[in-house]
């Protein structure tokens, strides 16, 4: 397995992981750390985007939709998160 694609499964399942965290966080009614668990998810699911700026095959057009759809998640915790501080 090249190395890129290696790096790239490895980003997401530690980035899934810890957005998990950052959920789980939520049901044990810790908001403050739930958004932060999922900010640094999402970022984590995100980094590797600005790397390589040509996609051509199914592996890489996944992974872009993904981070595509963590930058979205990662901006609404960020705002929750806002919120949440500026609220208390």
């Amino acid at each position: 397995m090249e190395t890129n694609k290696r790096n790239e499964i490895l980003n997401l399942i530690t980035g899934g992981i810890l957005v998990i965290v950052g959920i789980l966080m939520f049901f044990k009614n810790d908001a403050p750390s739930g958004f932060n668990w999922l900010i640094f998810g999402s970022m984590y699911l995100v980094m590797d985007g600005y790397k390589s700026s040509e996609i051509t095959n199914t592996f890489g057009k996944i992974c872009q939709t993904i981070r595509n759809v963590f930058s979205i998640i990662g901006a609404i915790a960020s705002i929750g998160l806002l919120i949440y501080y500026v609220s208390k």
